[in-house]
């Protein structure tokens, strides 16, 4: 099973990742050695390549380890908790090399005769990323309404952050009911919206935002992108196909509410339930 993101889309995604692993290194610079700062560069070095798509895997487990290891250090670890952004920027990389490689936007993908490249996502991504995302938002909704806040303005908003936890709630079981997470998805976006314009970011800040964002489903929303392929054109599946042949004059082989044989021919995959009441007549008046 595959996602509905296309490679020009998560090129964008991957471009927004390296921006801000790039953050999580600048904002240690103030606090570390010369050496310290050395490190710290040849992490920025593989944000660049990260962001252009240019050997990004190995510019991903750099950045793994650097994040993980020398930010870790940086901030006092292991004798202080890592910070969330450490923790989340590591997550989000582990789940970048997860990804197909050499989707269209990407450096190392230029050039060649078919710019999509057949590349789709995995659909164990997206719901790896909803699962983790789920969690966070269940464990930060928790600790809101124990009391143990996060800054003294949230403590006085105990009714919101009940009401937040509703959410919450809808968002783990949408792991489970996968009908929910459109849904699901948008009122939690709306809630991060209102409580970020009232009691300032999360935490985890922009981290949070971009596993939120590679839980999104492209196919959710009705138009040529849902039906795959790079959005737009007249690739297998496309609406936009499908209006085109519905133009047609009636009596054309090609028109779908034909019997022709070429009508036959695309309807297993242009008008799928088409071709099972075809198939059903034709048992009927066999």
């Amino acid at each position: 099973m595959m996602t509905g993101w296309t490679g020009g889309q998560y090129s964008l995604y991957r471009a927004l990742l390296a921006v801000e692993m790039a953050h999580v290194l600048c904002s240690r610079i103030p606090k570390t050695t010369p050496i310290g700062i050395a490190f710290l560069a040849l992490g920025l070095l593989a944000c660049a390549a990260l962001a252009l798509g240019w050997r990004d895997r190995i510019a991903a487990g750099l950045l793994v380890a650097m994040i993980a290891g020398v930010v870790a250090l940086i901030d006092g670890a292991p004798l202080v908790m890592p910070g969330a952004d450490v923790i989340f920027g590591s997550l989000l990389l582990m789940l970048h090399l997860g990804v197909p490689g050499l989707p269209f936007g990407a450096w190392d993908a230029r050039g060649r005769t078919d710019p999509a490249g057949d590349w789709r996502m995995p659909s164990w991504i997206s719901h790896l990323s909803w699962t983790l995302l789920a969690t966070v938002y269940l464990l930060i909704g928790l600790e809101r309404i124990s009391g143990v806040a996060f800054r003294p303005a949230e403590i006085d908003a105990g009714l919101l952050a009940e009401i937040g936890l509703v959410f919450d709630s809808a968002f783990l079981i949408a792991i489970f009911r996968t009908r929910w997470r459109p849904a699901a998805w948008i009122a939690m976006s709306l809630w991060n919206i209102a409580w970020f314009a009232a009691f300032g970011p999360a935490v985890a800040g922009s981290n949070l935002w971009l596993l939120h964002l590679l839980a999104f489903d492209p196919r959710w929303p009705p138009g040529p992108v849902a039906a795959g392929g790079t959005g737009g054109g007249y690739g297998k599946g496309s609406p936009l196909l499908r209006r085109r042949l519905r133009s047609l004059p009636s009596k054309h082989p090609l028109h779908p509410c034909g019997g022709g044989r070429i009508a036959r021919s695309i309807a297993p995959t242009f008008f799928p339930d088409r071709e099972q009441s075809l198939r059903r007549h034709d048992r009927e008046q066999g």
